[in-house]
Formats: structure tokens, sequence, C-alpha cells
């Protein structure tokens, strides 16, 4: 960043006249967490998934934006990795088992025997707990509350039969985070 500060200034010159109109319209823009230039706009992906997108620089940062838990702070908590977010105002601390409580799903003792669990593994942080809640009502995309990572829906462990993000072809030889699969046991 520090070795192209004047190709980057050039930039925000060109388009500050852009970024004040955007303003003026009410959209937010702040500074960017990577160049520093107030050039960065938040963007909804999906309730409460966020992006800030810097228009200088392209940098992209995504956080979750969770309403403050205590009913006399009214104030949002930004949460962006690690599953933890404290509220400025009032310091109240959120963490993973606060997230999916809130937006996790909540899934009858039934439901639980005939279908996949609530939540699953993700592939990628590979946080513990299992982190990745469904995003929509169609279970089609999924979001891991550790990195915020979106998903396709995850898949069972062919060998311990955990539910996990990403490819599981072969894990019942190879296995998953959770297990060695087959090639794992010993003789």
């Amino acid at each position: 960043m520090l070795s192209n500060r004047k190709f980057l200034k050039a930039k925000y010159d060109a388009i500050k006249t852009q970024l004040e109109t955007m303003k003026k319209n009410g959209l937010k823009i702040e500074e960017c967490f990577a160049c520093g230039y107030v050039s960065s706009k938040e963007d909804e992906i999906y309730d409460p998934l966020y992006e800030n997108v810097c228009h200088v620089c392209t940098a992209r940062k995504r956080f979750l934006k969770v309403p403050c838990p205590n009913e006399e702070c009214h104030e949002d908590i930004f949460v962006y990795d690690v599953a933890e977010g404290e509220c400025d105002k009032c310091s109240q601390h959120i963490d993973i088992d606060y997230l999916i409580g809130k937006y996790g799903q909540i899934l009858s003792p039934r439901e639980l025997s005939i279908g996949p669990p609530a939540e699953a593994y993700c592939n990628i942080c590979e946080f513990v707990p299992a982190s990745v809640i469904p995003l929509d009502e169609d279970k089609t995309k999924w979001l891991c509350l550790s990195c915020l990572e979106i998903h396709d829906p995850p898949g069972e462990c062919e060998f311990c039969n955990e539910y996990i993000t990403g490819d599981l072809e072969d894990s019942y030889f190879f296995g998953c985070m959770n297990c060695s699969g087959s090639f794992g046991l010993e003789d």
C-alpha cells in the first residue's frame, strides 16, 4: 500500500466528487481500513452480513452488524472475525453462542433425528464448535459466523457423519476436519 500512495491519492482525487455525491444521496462512506481514504462504502450482503468495499484501493472487509442485546443501548455491535464482538457504547459482549442463538435454526428433536443438524463445521477456518448456519429459509446458502465465508449447503462426512462445508468426495477414505477417515485407522 505504501509504495502505491501516489497512485491511490490520484485515484482518490479523481473519484472524490462521486464519493461526495454518494454521501449526499444517503450512502454511508467511511474511512478505508487499508488505504485510509474516506472511500469505503458499506453494502448489505444478507442481513446481518455486510461488507465494506473501498472505491480507491478495492479492499473488502466483511462483518456482521448485530443489534446490541442490551435493551437500553440501541447500538449495533460489529463482529469482524472469530465470532466475537463488543458494543462500543455499553461494552456488552457477544460470542458464538449468542450469534447461533440469534441467527441459527431451532430444530425439534424429531428434525434433528431425521435430517442435518442446525449448524455445520466450516472447512475454511475449522472453527470449533460448529459455526456454519443457513443464511436463507431455503438453506441454499450457509454462513460461517467465524470467518464470514458464504458456503453452499454442507454435506455429511462419509466416515464420521459430521456435517461440514466444502468438498466431501472421498471423505470415507481421507476424512474431514473431525476425523482422519478409514486410512487413519490402525490395523
